[in-house]
């Protein structure tokens, strides 16, 4: 080969074959010796001709049967998604890992008597309506649905269609699996849901050691929501997350409260008790915020209601709707103490203002009050002139004055949340445009808002610190 020329050629050497016999030799040395035992051959069976074997479990196993028809029946969407949506408001909304948890348990008699109820073991709802039997349903049967699928596929269809319903049953299983289907129909449409075991569906049941009292619907949704709005929130003392209700069946009224400990409302309405009652096991209970917020939206102001209290529970039943509600188990503070009686103490003037200019002046103001507290300050003056200011930390400010009548002149100085004045203010709708502000000179005295035209219903405001 020329190695003066660039172009050099490659010749690629030939690789030499290792006997295995000379690998072994030189890897046995660095192998420490075992001793050798014989090793036991075990005989393993032959395995048997399986072209011709027919499986015997395939021919034991006894197939399927057939679903069975419980029933079916008719209704129209709008008389059974209205009834679907109330109840779903009483069904746990958040996920659970127990499905019957989530899901309205469905009764069907066979006179076509249909009953929903949705629980969340703190609150319980029952409505009802009529629907027309097609076959079966020989007995009672009890279903439990998942509430929100059903809720959402219901309100999909008008209201002037006709939804035919059909539960067809599977024999149990032998896991214990419980195999129920809910056929829902409409013209070309069809959906199937799958029905939980009812046996497990929680309710709330009453005790036998009760009081009973009647009450318009109206009446008892105003005294609710005339306290509500002063009662606690996710409060850590939690028998304030509610409103108290005082039954007085001697004088045939109640009276409902609710406080923050920095506020307080309280209003009375007439109520009619049973007097065949011999004995009241119960004379107070502690009805929750959230039960509260459900009826407001469930019972309509026409009509009357039955109301029943135990020590655990309390129920309000009427015709279209039945709300049963786990009460706080606590002890409510003794209100008496923060109401001043401003009729006997001499302290106290009683100031006249027109209401809805209150409520404008102290809505402005509180844009310029301070974000963490909104504090106004109120000064009554000798000229009968209420002057409202408020100042927050970037030396913004405002000031209106508005005049007031009273039988003497007040000099009271007091700074007072804004938020509790207004919503305090806001539940006087429907009186005539006057309200009467109850001040004492003491800096540290509170401030009682009430209407001659209903003395029963009242609002305190604790006066702010500093």
């Amino acid at each position: 080969m020329n190695t003066s020329n660039n172009d050099t050629t490659f010749v690629p050497k030939r690789r030499t074959a290792i006997k295995v016999d000379k690998v072994a030799a030189v890897i046995a040395p660095a192998i420490s010796p075992v001793d050798e035992k014989p090793v036991e051959v075990v005989q393993l069976p032959t395995p048997p001709n399986t072209k011709n074997i027919v499986n015997k479990t395939s021919q034991s196993k006894k197939p399927r049967n057939k679903p069975l028809n419980i029933g079916s029946f008719k209704v129209k969407q709008s008389d059974i998604a209205p009834m679907v949506a109330r109840v779903n408001q009483g069904v746990n909304s958040k996920k659970t890992k127990v499905a019957v948890d989530a899901c309205l348990l469905m009764s069907i008699t066979k006179s076509g008597n249909l009953n929903l109820v949705g629980s969340d073991r703190e609150i319980e709802i029952i409505s009802r309506t009529k629907v027309t039997i097609i076959s079966g349903f020989t007995k009672t049967e009890k279903l439990a649905v998942q509430a929100d699928r059903l809720n959402k596929l219901l309100s999909s269809f008008n209201k002037n269609d006709e939804l035919e319903f059909k539960i067809a049953k599977n024999p149990k299983v032998s896991d214990g699996a419980y195999h129920l289907a809910l056929q829902i129909k409409s013209g070309k449409s069809q959906y199937s849901l799958s029905l939980f075991d009812p046996e497990n569906y929680p309710s709330l049941k009453m005790s036998s050691e009760s009081v009973t009292f009647k009450i318009t619907n109206n009446n008892l949704l105003w005294a609710l929501q005339r306290t509500l709005v002063t009662s606690a929130h996710q409060d850590v003392r939690y028998y304030l997350n509610g409103v108290y209700l005082e039954l007085q069946p001697q004088d045939n009224y109640i009276r409902v409260v609710g406080t923050d400990g920095h506020r307080l409302g309280t209003a009375t309405t007439e109520a009619i008790f049973d007097t065949k009652q011999k004995s009241i096991p119960v004379n107070s209970v502690i009805l929750p915020r959230t039960s509260i917020t459900k009826i407001n939206s469930l019972i309509g102001v026409d009509g009357d209601c039955q109301v029943i209290v135990t020590n655990q529970l309390l129920r309000i039943a009427t015709p279209f709707v039945v709300v049963t509600s786990r009460l706080i188990d606590g002890r409510y503070p003794d209100w008496r103490r923060v109401v001043p009686d401003v009729e006997k103490n001499s302290d106290y003037i009683k100031c006249s203002l027109i209401r809805s200019d209150t409520k404008q002046v102290v809505s402005r103001c509180a844009l310029m009050a301070n974000e963490k507290t909104t504090a106004l300050n109120f000064a009554f003056n000798s000229a009968k002139e209420l002057k409202i200011s408020a100042t927050n930390t970037t030396d913004e400010n405002g000031i209106e004055s508005i005049l007031y009548t009273a039988s003497k002149v007040s000099k009271a100085n007091l700074s007072l949340n804004a938020a509790y004045v207004h919503d305090a203010l806001n539940q006087f709708d429907g009186y005539d445009d006057t309200i009467d502000i109850y001040v004492s000179d003491s800096e540290t005295a509170p401030v009682v808002v009430k209407h001659d035209a209903n003395a029963t219903l009242t609002y305190v405001v604790m006066p702010l610190r500093g």
